[in-house]
């Protein structure tokens, strides 16, 4: 006498069907998974703003520090050329990203 908790043998084709779901799903949870990779390119671009940032600071902060050694008036020129610089990293920083966007459009928009 069978048991009633047993469950009917599946058909192949439910079998096949079942199968194909479940690759389906393992596919997806897979690239969903998957960590997402930079190329050098985009790394090196990363690379070029940061250092446009703070070359742009570095340089600045530098002049100004000098210009007050010269002249005895810290750290009026530090602050100045601290700000200047800040400002000049920026605008590195924001031309250097439009170029970028206009790249991944496909034109070259200036």
């Amino acid at each position: 006498m069978p048991d009633e908790d047993e469950a009917p043998p599946a058909s192949p084709s439910s079998l096949e069907d079942f199968g194909r779901r479940l690759e389906e799903k393992r596919a997806a949870v897979a690239e969903r998974d998957a960590p997402q990779r930079t190329t050098a390119s985009q790394t090196g671009a990363a690379m070029k703003i940061v250092s446009d940032l703070v070359v742009g600071v570095v340089v600045g902060a530098g002049l100004g520090w000098m210009f007050d050694e010269v002249f005895g008036t810290s750290p009026w020129f530090l602050v100045a050329f601290f700000l200047l610089g800040f400002a000049g990293g920026v605008s590195n920083v924001i031309r250097s990203v439009n170029a970028l966007q206009a790249g991944e459009k496909g034109g070259d928009e200036r």
